[in-house]
């Protein structure tokens, strides 16, 4: 099943998914699978499917078995099922670690996390600048990346075009204070749309040429 695009699971306030699921975690640091749904209110297979992905990440590792109500591990009445405990190892911080199944990492979204992190602190910049200044070894960031993630940002007004562009220079930009809405990256979406997290809406849609 193909997934919702994320401003459709996502709730203003309020983190759902593997997001509402990690910090769950580092709010307990040590949890078992019922605790994360009483929390997080997700889907069992959605928790469950995450935790595998986290321990073979080594983000997270089993911490031995909880009692059952009754006291006796391993008791099958349907009241008293004892679960497995779990611990937090490995904490990166308030962004839940984007990873496959397998627990290596997913890359999709990282380029943007890296040019939003970039902009914040750099001063006027071209997309070169932000390409260079972004990019790492297990991040790589393109000039092509960077162009359209400015583009798009631009529309939505977290940049000022600072120095037009033309045939001898780069444009130059600055990213616009008042418009940092917090940690997470704005999305560019296949829509061509922009989503923010920080605020869970879309915050900008390109207008449909009849």
């Amino acid at each position: 099943m193909a997934r919702k695009p994320v401003h459709l699971t996502m709730k203003r306030g309020k983190a759902t998914g593997r997001q509402a699921v990690w910090e769950a975690i580092r709010a307990r640091r040590e949890f078992s699978l019922n605790d994360l749904w009483h929390d997080t209110k997700q889907e069992r297979d959605t928790i469950r499917s995450y935790l595998t992905a986290l321990r073979r990440g080594g983000y997270v590792e089993e911490a031995g078995v909880r009692p059952a109500s009754n006291g006796i591990v391993g008791s099958k009445h349907k009241n008293a099922i004892p679960m497995k405990v779990f611990r937090l190892v490995r904490d990166i911080g308030v962004e839940a670690p984007r990873l496959k199944r397998d627990g290596t990492p997913c890359a999709q979204g990282l380029a943007q996390e890296a040019m939003w992190r970039t902009m914040k602190r750099l001063p006027d910049f071209t997309l070169r600048d932000l390409a260079v200044m972004s990019r790492t070894e297990e991040v790589p960031v393109t000039e092509a990346a960077a162009k359209d993630y400015l583009k798009h940002l631009s529309a939505a007004g977290y940049l000022v075009v600072v120095q037009e562009g033309n045939a001898h220079r780069l444009a130059s930009y600055r990213f616009v204070k008042s418009r940092n809405t917090g940690p997470r990256a704005p999305m560019i979406q296949r829509l061509k749309t922009v989503f923010d997290p920080n605020l869970c809406e879309v915050v900008w849609q390109e207008e449909v040429s009849e």
